[in-house]
């Protein structure tokens, strides 16, 4: 379930209620403010979802009434976050989104991709595909989903001796490998042994995202290429 981050690009404002089936607005749970009586109209938390929660009520919320963002809004964090903790959240991230597709789409053929848009006005992803069908399958296509198809080219070149599928293979994805990790190499905010270790978690995360996702995906009877968690 992709979804702007609302507290980043948007200002003190209502947000827009404009939503394709598999992308929406939603708040943070680690940030957000309910009002009791919507909470509970709009059948509160889900038992069920041991992760996405708050996407899942926010998609709820947003089908009684509008959202708004304050980003002055602050809320300082404390955690013993370890390696494992980070990678078992995101392990679970991976399976629930699945889920909450299951749980609030129909079927259908959805194919997205990143704009890279940051300005309130613009949408971050783009949907390119939105057709009826009696089966699911929801696509979001990226530069690390194409880095990952064509290091499987090459090696699949590189065990049937195909030279010419090697190099073909080989460039798309040193092309994709750069487009990908380039963000992280831009951030100012982090020393470069940050940006680094920064870097290497997010590349397993993402590892993670559209490899268990998609397994999840067939085991619910759907496809699911995962979007990317972005060097933001």
């Amino acid at each position: 379930m992709i979804i702007r981050w609302s507290q980043k690009y948007f200002t003190f404002r209502y947000l827009p209620m404009e939503r394709k089936k598999a992308v929406s607005l939603f708040f943070q749970g680690g940030n957000v403010g309910y009002r009791r009586e919507t909470f509970s109209a709009a059948g509160e938390f889900d038992p069920a979802m041991r992760a996405c929660e708050d996407v899942d009520i926010g998609i709820r919320f947003s089908e009684q009434g509008k959202l708004f963002s304050q980003p002055s809004a602050r809320v300082v964090h404390t955690s013993n976050f370890t390696f494992s903790k980070i990678m078992r959240q995101w392990w679970l991230t991976a399976i629930y989104q699945v889920k909450l597709m299951r749980k609030f789409t129909t079927g259908g053929v959805e194919v997205f991709s990143n704009t890279g848009a940051t300005d309130v006005e613009a949408t971050d992803h783009q949907c390119w595909m939105l057709k009826p069908a009696s089966v699911t399958v929801i696509v979001f296509l990226s530069s690390f989903l194409l880095l990952n198809l064509s290091l499987a080219m090459l090696l699949v070149a590189v065990v049937f001796g195909s030279t010419s599928l090697a190099i073909v293979s080989g460039v798309i994805a040193a092309i994709s490998a750069v487009k990908y990790f380039i963000a992280d190499f831009r951030r100012r905010d982090l020393s470069m042994r940050r940006r680094l270790r920064f870097c290497f978690i997010r590349l397993l995360v993402n590892e993670m995202l559209l490899v268990v996702s998609f397994v999840q995906g067939l085991r619910d009877r759907m496809i699911y290429i995962s979007h990317v968690y972005p060097a933001v």
